[in-house]
């Protein structure tokens, strides 16, 4: 992620020291090289992840999902879990997405992110999962 976001940001200088050259989204591709196809790719599964998040296809996350916009959810594994999680319910699904980092690595998480909505429920795992029990999640000594 500070790889992107900084191969980002020199593209965006680029374009800003040489103006009119090239357009801005040129600069930054060409900045982001090898990481370009992993970044458009993200950026492709954004109206995916809007669609389950608020009903509505677009590109932009509001402010609290921004980070969000680093996720793999263009990755087939990823989307079938997002709609998994989100049929059981929108707030469970956002528990997951919101506490801690669990959301770069929801393949490797799901079995315990399971077995701890087995354990609790729909209604209590939202409330159960915040920032200090997510960061914990699937690590022996939690478990």
């Amino acid at each position: 992620i500070f790889k992107e976001t900084m191969c980002t940001f020199n593209g965006m200088r680029c374009w800003c020291a040489a103006p009119g050259e090239a357009p801005l989204d040129e600069c930054v591709h060409a900045a982001l090289g090898d990481l370009a196809d992993t970044f458009a790719a993200r950026a492709s599964a954004r109206p995916f992840l809007t669609e389950l998040l608020y009903k509505k296809s677009t590109d932009h996350f509001s402010p609290k999902h921004a980070h969000l916009r680093h996720m793999d959810a263009h990755l087939p594994k990823v989307q079938v879990l997002l709609r998994k999680w989100h049929e059981r319910g929108p707030k469970v699904l956002q528990s997951i997405l919101m506490s801690g980092d669990l959301y770069t690595d929801l393949v490797g998480r799901d079995a315990a992110l399971e077995k701890w909505f087995i354990k609790l429920g729909p209604k209590a795992f939202p409330t159960f999962m915040c920032n200090s029990i997510a960061s914990r999640i699937g690590e022996e000594a939690f478990e």
